[in-house]
């Protein structure tokens, strides 16, 4: 996937397909997404001159028509997404370049599917620990308990996290048997992304559909992570049939790329979630860095 060539810049029979511009592209998609709901607004930003410095301007903008109404919300991203699909190009596998609408009509290409279960006991019931280190004092210490829903009281009142942040925090800390989570199952794009979820999910028991490139060290440390220390299970794209692989031989065989084969990871995940979570609850988060 690649950003459109920047032919407001340079007319269309001169550009080149290394003329891409990033701010353009997104000036151009902020202007359809807002004009969804406010023709004028949207035609201000696609005539803003000075992009680099004032674009957050626009976007709190649309932030502020999106949040007036689920209706709003909906049309806003729904211009933006198509406008990204319909000016965005795809470099297919064979040379080629289409855009990425026409891309996306691949529907049947995919991966095989390979799942491993960790073989770690649960012992105990878990509790939701925070790290925290104040800002005043320098002091370190590891919030749980009491002493956690406090503190998140306190972010709420400093305005650090909303009301209904801290709220779910004291939540999970008064049910602790929501931190089982063996019913629940996250498709995690990105999975090796040091801002994820993937420790956390793979601690507390979950189902993890894990989606990252193909490089044999970062499956390596996926999949060890959940087979020797957790009781999770985790579920990922191969290039070919899982028949019990393990160790290298499965390692070169996982991932798949988010940027280069976008359909095919899309039907990968299209149609292996229901097979996994049979009708139970699903979050999807994406965590890649692109």
């Amino acid at each position: 996937v690649n950003f459109p060539v920047n032919h407001a810049k340079i007319p269309m029979i001169q550009s080149t397909m290394d003329d891409r511009s990033t701010s353009e592209a997104a000036k151009d998609i902020f202007s359809h997404a807002i004009s969804a709901v406010d023709k004028d607004y949207g035609a201000k930003v696609m005539n803003e001159k000075q992009w680099r410095t004032k674009y957050t301007d626009h976007v709190c903008k649309s932030t502020l028509l999106g949040a007036q109404s689920k209706k709003n919300a909906l049309a806003i991203a729904k211009a933006g997404l198509d406008e990204m699909y319909d000016t965005f190009d795809f470099f297919c596998t064979d040379g080629h370049v289409v855009k990425f609408s026409e891309a996306m009509k691949d529907t049947k290409s995919t991966y095989y599917t390979g799942t491993v279960k960790g073989t770690k006991q649960r012992t105990g019931q878990k509790e939701i620990k925070v790290p925290y280190k104040c800002f005043h004092t320098g002091e370190y210490k590891e919030l749980k308990g009491q002493a956690l829903i406090d503190q998140a009281y306190k972010w709420a009142e400093w305005g650090t996290i909303e009301q209904d942040c801290a709220d779910a925090i004291a939540a999970v800390v008064r049910n602790p048997e929501w931190m089982d989570l063996k019913d629940q199952t996250f498709v995690i794009l990105g999975a090796s992304s040091a801002m994820g979820p993937f420790h956390v999910l793979k601690d507390l028991g979950a189902n993890i559909v894990a989606v990252d490139i193909d490089r044999p060290d970062i499956w390596k440390r996926l999949i060890e992570e959940v087979y020797y220390n957790s009781n999770a299970t985790i579920s990922f794209p191969m290039s070919e049939p899982f028949t019990g692989q393990t160790g290298n031989d499965l390692y070169r065989k996982c991932g798949g790329n988010m940027i280069r084969d976008t359909p095919k990871v899309r039907n990968w995940v299209r149609d292996t979630v229901p097979e996994i979570a049979k009708g139970k609850p699903v979050t999807i988060g994406g965590y890649a860095y692109l």
